[in-house]
């Protein structure tokens, strides 16, 4: 005899499983497979007690967004693979954070306790995303904790501290011919300490592109999550390029010998082994590549998630996020490690204290100057995209973003 008994459990896709004795057939997931991920793949089956929610044949639910139906879930029912079980969310923190991997600038929540980090969701905001996010933005949080974390100040190979990492610096910069290779993935305080670095040196400064494909959605075609940032803070002038072309060519010519690589792979961006070993190499980041491999004076910073700051998103609207769980041991605040390194090369004394820091910002980046970080609202504020209009960048249409509209945006001050 047939019993009237639902499946218990059902693996929907990789990341998504159903307890079927909670669903109540809402139909929320289905709508939002349909509706906003674009890839119809849900439906019920069976009729009466028998009804239950499953995937078409031949189907999974493994789009890009799929872990937003357990968030719109009303009973539970869809759960993350990943979070499943591991912590009772009335245990844990929220901090107002930010997706840094691509230009959208999605808002999200850091869910911590004791310092680690144990999920992402999305923070509404419906001038950007809504409350939507991606899969894959949700998994950054894995960064933290990855087995390349730098967590050691290194001089010539050997541990050291900050202080004698900058002077180090220093001696290298001596040598004359420093280029400084700045990041599309610093915050805007990280990019105008780099700018003033930069300028205590007589540096030229270049930026990595990223591009990527675009979904139309929550994922654009620029991989940077700030390169707005940097045009705002006078960084640079023009977009970047994927490959330092100028950069190799000056190496191989001899017109530089210290190159200084904020959170850069240089191998990544073209350049050879055999360039690398050509020059000194001051690093500043958070993972070990090929870069700090080779580099002289390695520095490890902090990820998104251990410090506070902002960004300038696709829309030029200005984002904050704060610190959700401290930094590894050893590791040092990228403004610390910047204005440390400014202040070395003969920069004058930088605060690297984000109200102070925001003090200066103010007073010489004009579009920032009616701003604090205070002062900056959890939905950004919509800069002056004017001065930059002409410029072609890399992103089609998203949820909330037209490039032909993003010439004239409104404006607002804090």
């Amino acid at each position: 005899e047939q019993k009237n008994v639902k499946p218990k459990r059902t693996q929907l896709g990789p990341r998504v499983t159903l307890d079927d004795e909670r669903c109540i057939l809402c139909s929320r997931c289905i709508r939002f497979t349909k509706e906003v991920a674009k890839d119809d793949v849900l439906g019920f089956v069976d009729r009466g007690s028998f009804s239950t929610l499953t995937c078409y044949p031949g189907k999974l639910l493994e789009n890009n967004y799929s872990l937003n139906t357990v968030d719109i879930c009303p009973v539970g029912a869809l759960t993350s693979t990943d979070f499943r079980f591991k912590m009772r969310v009335w245990f844990l923190k929220q901090t107002n954070s930010i997706d840094t991997e691509s230009s959208v600038g999605a808002n999200t929540v850091v869910w911590s306790r004791e310092g680690v980090i144990y999920r992402l969701t999305p923070r509404r905001n419906d001038e950007v995303n809504d409350t939507w996010m991606t899969d894959s933005g949700r998994l950054l949080y894995k960064q933290v904790t990855a087995p390349t974390r730098l967590t050691t100040v290194k001089v010539n190979g050997a541990d050291s501290a900050l202080a004698f990492a900058a002077s180090a610096a220093v001696e290298l910069f001596k040598a004359g011919s420093v280029a400084v290779v700045g990041s599309g993935r610093s915050t805007v305080e990280e990019q105008f300490l780099t700018k003033k670095l930069a300028a205590a040196l007589k540096a030229p400064v270049s930026l990595v592109s990223r591009v990527g494909q675009g979904d139309k959605i929550l994922l654009s075609a620029d991989r940077n999550p700030n390169v707005r940032g940097a045009l705002v803070t006078g960084l640079v002038d023009a977009l970047p390029s994927t490959q330092l072309t100028d950069l190799a060519a000056a190496i191989d010519a001899g017109r530089v010998k210290t190159v200084v690589s904020v959170g850069e792979d240089l191998t990544a961006a073209g350049l050879t082994a055999a360039q690398l070993a050509k020059v000194s190499i001051v690093y500043l980041g958070t993972h070990a590549n090929a870069t700090s491999e080779a580099a002289k004076v390695v520095i490890p910073t902090l990820t998104v998630f251990e410090k506070a700051g902002t960004y300038v998103n696709q829309q030029f609207r200005i984002q904050k996020f704060a610190r959700a769980v401290p930094g590894p041991v050893g590791a040092v605040d990228d403004c610390a490690a910047l204005a440390a390194l400014a202040t070395a090369a003969g920069g004058g004394e930088i605060s690297a204290e984000l109200g102070a820091l925001w003090t200066q910002l103010a007073a010489e980046v004009p579009a920032l100057g009616t701003m604090s970080y205070r002062n900056i609202p959890d939905t950004g504020l919509l800069l002056d995209s004017t001065p930059w209009a002409a410029l072609p960048f890399v992103e089609g249409e998203t949820l909330h973003y037209k490039p032909a509209a993003a010439a004239a945006p409104a404006v607002a001050t804090a």
